[in-house]
Parts: C-alpha cells; structure tokens; sequence
C-alpha cells in the first residue's frame, strides 16, 4: 500500500476536503503543511506551480478537484454510471460557483 504525501499550506482551504477523504479511505498518508517561505522554495518544482499536491508511487497528482473524484472512486463515493457523474459534478460545480463569488 503506497503511502501519500499531500502537500499545502497550515489552513483548510482546497486541501481540506482532500485531508476528510484520505482519512476516511484509512490512507497512510503525510499532511505537508507548508509555509509561505517553504512554498517559495517549492514552487518551481510542482505542476503549474500550484498546491495542493498529492504524492504516491512516484506520481504527482494536482488539481484539488481531480485528486478528489480520484480518491471518492477509491473509496466508491462515485456515481455507478454517467448520468450519477453528471449529477455529482453538477451540485461540485455549484458550490464552486458559490464559492467563487466570496473571493
């Protein structure tokens, strides 16, 4: 079983659900919280330049939301076809919505 690293800052942010659903999996993983100083210097080697990061098998996975769907299938939080998907992505896509409108 691999173990997980996740890396982003010392606040929930995009990071949070991720750290729910590894915990609830039952994962072995690494909750790497970064500082601002920390982040600088590790910038320049993640994807797009972006956290959070997930870390396992020598993979590098980023975009919160994408590591989410990949983790919730892990766990058989998915839909059990397209149309559940659909709907799943829908009700993400409006709390984004919601969400961004608070920046």
């Amino acid at each position: 079983m691999p173990k997980y690293k996740l890396t982003y800052f010392n606040f929930p942010g995009y990071a949070e659900p991720l750290r729910f659903m590894l915990s609830y999996l039952g994962k072995d993983w690494e909750d790497h919280r970064v500082s601002m100083e920390e982040w600088a210097q590790l910038k320049e080697k993640t994807p797009f330049r972006k956290a959070p990061i997930l870390e396992f098998d020598g993979r590098v996975l980023h975009q919160s939301l994408a590591i989410l769907k990949y983790l919730a299938h892990d766990a058989d939080l998915d839909g059990k076809n397209a149309e559940e998907n659909l709907q799943i992505d829908m009700v993400v896509g409006a709390f984004g919505d919601l969400a961004s409108g608070y920046n």
